[in-house]
C-alpha cells in the first residue's frame, strides 16, 4: 500500500499590502491646450479701412454719375462706371474678410468660455446636481450647448459692430457735411429718435428672450429627467401623464419664441419706417431750402450717404437687440460657476 503524503496548505500572510491607485483631483489631471489669450481683433482693422475708403470715395462717383448720364457721355460714363465697379468690389472683398476674423474672434471666445465652465462643473461637489436647488444635468447641458451658440452671435454682433460700424459712420457723416451741412443738421436731428425707439424695443425684447431661454432650458431639463426612467413610466401605466406634461412644456416653450419672434421681426420693421420717413423729410428739405444751389448729383451723393450712415446705425441696433437677446443666456451660463448650495435645517 502506497503512502500519500499530503502537504499543508500554506500558511496565509501575516499581513496583507493593498496598492491603491492613487486618486488624481481635476486639478492635478492633464488639461487640454488652451490659447494664452484671446484672439486679437487687430486683423480686422485693415479690412474695415479697406470698405470704409471704399465706400468714402464711391459716394462723390456716383453723384458724378449721376451727371454723367444725364450728359449722355459715354466715354466717362464707362471710366467712371468701372471705378465705381472696383470700388464696390473691394467693400465686397474687405466685407468678407472682415466677418471672416469676427466669426474667428467670437468662436474661439466661446470655446473658451465653455471649456471654463465645464471645468467649473466638474469641480462641484453631489450637492450641486442633487441637492436642494441643484441643477439638472439636462439644464446643464443645454446651457453648454446651445445658450453657448447664443453667446457666439451676440459676440460676434457686438464686435462686428465696435470698429467698422464706428468708422463708417464717421466717414458718411463727413461725406454729408461736405455735401450740405443743413441738410445734415436735419438729419442729427431725426437718427436720435431712431436710437431712443431701438433701446426701448430692446428692453422689452431682454424680458421676452428671458423667458423663452427658461421654457427651453425647463423642456430639456424635462426630457433628460423622463427619458432615462422610461421604464419606470411604462411600468406605472404613467404615458397619458407624461405626455401631457411634456405637451404643456411644448406649448409655453411655443408661446415664448413665437413671441420672440414676432418682436425680432417688429423691430427692423420701426427701424425702416424711420429710416424711409427720414428720406422723405430729406427730399423734401432739398426741395424747400436747396432748390436753387443743390445740384442733382449733389443730392445723389447725399442721399447715397445717408444709405450708408443708416446701414451702421442699424447695425448698432441690431447689435444692441442680440445683447438684450443673449444677456439670458450669458446670465444663465456663467451662473454654473457660482452656484452655491442651500443649507436645510431641520428643527
Amino acid at each position: 500500500m502506497s503512502l500519500i503524503s499530503l502537504n499543508p496548505p500554506p500558511s496565509p500572510p501575516r499581513s496583507l499590502y493593498l496598492k491603491h491607485k492613487p486618486l488624481h483631483p481635476i486639478s492635478t489631471l492633464p488639461k487640454p491646450k488652451l490659447p494664452q489669450k484671446p484672439p486679437s481683433t487687430n486683423p480686422i482693422i485693415p479690412p474695415t479701412l479697406v470698405s470704409v475708403y471704399s465706400l468714402s470715395k464711391t459716394v462723390p462717383k456716383i453723384g458724378k454719375f449721376s451727371t454723367f448720364i444725364e450728359n449722355l457721355d459715354p466715354i466717362t460714363l464707362k471710366n467712371e462706371g468701372l471705378a465705381v465697379g472696383v470700388l464696390v468690389l473691394a467693400r465686397l472683398v474687405a466685407v468678407y474678410w472682415q466677418q471672416a476674423f469676427l466669426w474667428d474672434a467670437a468662436l474661439n471666445a466661446v470655446y473658451r468660455v465653455r471649456a471654463a465652465v465645464f471645468e467649473k462643473v466638474l469641480e462641484r461637489d453631489l450637492e450641486f446636481f442633487e441637492g436642494y436647488g441643484g441643477v439638472s444635468s439636462g439644464d446643464i447641458a443645454y446651457r453648454i450647448t446651445a445658450e453657448a451658440s447664443d453667446i457666439a452671435d451676440t459676440l460676434f454682433a457686438l464686435l462686428n459692430t465696435t470698429v467698422p460700424s464706428a468708422l463708417q459712420l464717421l466717414a458718411m457723416a463727413a461725406q454729408m457735411l461736405a455735401i450740405s451741412p443743413l441738410l445734415s443738421l436735419i438729419s442729427a436731428v431725426v437718427i436720435p429718435c431712431m436710437a431712443l425707439i431701438i433701446i426701448r424695443l430692446g428692453g422689452k425684447l431682454r424680458k421676452i428672450s428671458n423667458k423663452a431661454h427658461l421654457s427651453i432650458a425647463a423642456l430639456s431639463a424635462y426630457l433628460n429627467e423622463v427619458l432615462p426612467a422610461i421604464l419606470f413610466v411604462k411600468a406605472n401605466n404613467a404615458e397619458l401623464c407624461e405626455f401631457a406634461r411634456f405637451r404643456k412644456l411644448v406649448h409655453d416653450d411655443l408661446s415664448t419664441h413665437l413671441e420672440k419672434k414676432k418682436m425680432k421681426a417688429l423691430i427692423p420693421q420701426i427701424v425702416q419706417i424711420i429710416y424711409f420717413g427720414v428720406l422723405f423729410m430729406l427730399c423734401a428739405g432739398s426741395l424747400v431750402f436747396s432748390s436753387s444751389s443743390f445740384v442733382s448729383g449733389g443730392m445723389a451723393s447725399f442721399v447715397t450717404a445717408l444709405i450708408f450712415l443708416i446701414e451702421p446705425i442699424q447695425g448698432v441696433g441690431k447689435a444692441y437687440n442680440e445683447l438684450k437677446q443673449g444677456e439670458p443666456a450669458i446670465e444663465r451660463l456663467f451662473e454654473l460657476t457660482r452656484f452655491k448650495p442651500m443649507d436645510i435645517f431641520f428643527s
